[in-house]
């Protein structure tokens, strides 16, 4: 291990269960791409790390979200779990701004479209269907959860993730290397 690593984690909702897209969304909001909460701050404005990110891992009994960073130098992992939460705390108190939810639900919607364009993976994704749905056509009604997702259900999703909920795995380089 080189560069330290911590992964803040929460249980949620089970795939395709009420709430689940709304953590995809919430993901999103905070660490997909440049322009994202976690990277614009934490990555591009103060330089605390050199990575940074958030996950949904839905699964058919329950599924994970997650907030990923690694310190940039000088940055204790603790300080950069203080910023992720941080920012977390933010969208519960205000919640999302009317651009990053129009910018996330149309990279999703495009992302879920295009998924879906080559035989192979339209294929997977009606298998998958099947598997967690019950039927393969639910393909169809899929997407139709993301687009109900508003500002307030972000909101309230975040406002979920509390500290005394969630799980923090930290991963620290032995000083002076492997003996």
């Amino acid at each position: 291990v080189q560069i330290p690593l911590t992964v803040m984690a929460w249980h949620t909702p089970a795939v395709l269960q009420e709430g689940d897209a709304t953590f995809d969304v919430l993901a999103s909001i905070l660490g997909d791409g440049r322009s994202s909460r976690l990277y614009e701050d934490l990555i591009t404005n103060t330089s605390t790390a050199l990575e940074a990110g958030a996950w949904q891992y839905s699964q058919k009994l329950g599924s994970i979200f997650a907030l990923t960073g690694k310190p940039a130098e000088g940055t204790a992992l603790e300080e950069l779990e203080a910023s992720l939460q941080r920012h977390l705390g933010a969208i519960a108190k205000d919640g999302p701004t009317a651009a990053e939810m129009d910018r996330v639900l149309n990279q999703l919607e495009a992302s879920f479209v295009g998924d879906l364009e080559g035989l192979q993976a339209r294929a997977s994704a009606l298998n998958r269907y099947h598997y967690l749905a019950g039927t393969p056509d639910y393909v169809n009604q899929d997407l139709e959860r993301y687009r109900k997702v508003t500002a307030a259900d972000v909101q309230a999703a975040a406002a979920t993730l509390t500290e005394d909920r969630r799980c923090i795995l930290r991963v620290r380089p032995i000083p002076g290397g492997n003996p």
